[in-house]
């Protein structure tokens, strides 16, 4: 399935009881292509895989460039991302890859890409203000979450603030704001 956003406000399908992912993509930008493919599985409360080996406490925002492979730790908010800082925990630079991360309470403003991304296996228990903003300025831009989940999301869970295409993937979601454009 493919959605072409010309109002910045996605589509909402799917089963009752779920949150479609497409519902769960926040407007913002005129002209963004949001490609959903397999994007609910079997219960979107699993949390299958995100058991922590690992507790990481962040002071300041991780700057991603090239692959990070947090090995399945989670990462939550210290000192200045522990309120209502609008940083991220996770910035990544244009083409970087951010896989097989817990990001846990309080979550900052989760992960933000500054351009071509993937993020793969990464899970959020705390969506904070929004779970990841893409950021692109190009068109060509691409962004691609592959695997993961926000099981009890009590936020947005994706927003598009830049221009490109999100692509997304066996992701799982469940109790996200829909269509809310704040």
């Amino acid at each position: 399935m493919t959605l072409h956003s010309s109002s910045g406000r996605a589509a909402h399908r799917g089963r009752q009881g779920r949150t479609p992912l497409i519902a769960a993509v926040a407007a913002g930008v005129l002209g963004v292509t949001i490609a959903a493919q397999a994007a609910m599985a079997t219960d979107a409360r699993s949390t299958a895989g995100t058991v922590a080996v690992a507790e990481t406490r962040l002071t300041g925002t991780q700057q991603v460039s090239g692959t990070f492979d947090g090995g399945q730790a989670r990462f939550t908010g210290a000192g200045a991302l522990d309120g209502a800082d609008r940083a991220p925990l996770f910035e990544l630079a244009d083409g970087a890859v951010l896989k097989n991360v817990i990001i846990g309470a309080p979550a900052a403003d989760g992960v933000h890409c500054l351009g071509s991304c993937t993020l793969e296996n990464v899970f959020w228990e705390d969506t904070g203000d929004d779970a990841a903003t893409f950021l692109g300025a190009s068109q060509a831009a691409t962004y691609v979450v592959r695997g993961g989940g926000a099981p009890e999301a009590a936020d947005r869970v994706f927003r598009v603030r830049g221009a490109g295409t999100l692509t997304v993937r066996d992701f799982e979601v469940s109790g996200s704001r829909q269509g809310d454009s704040r």
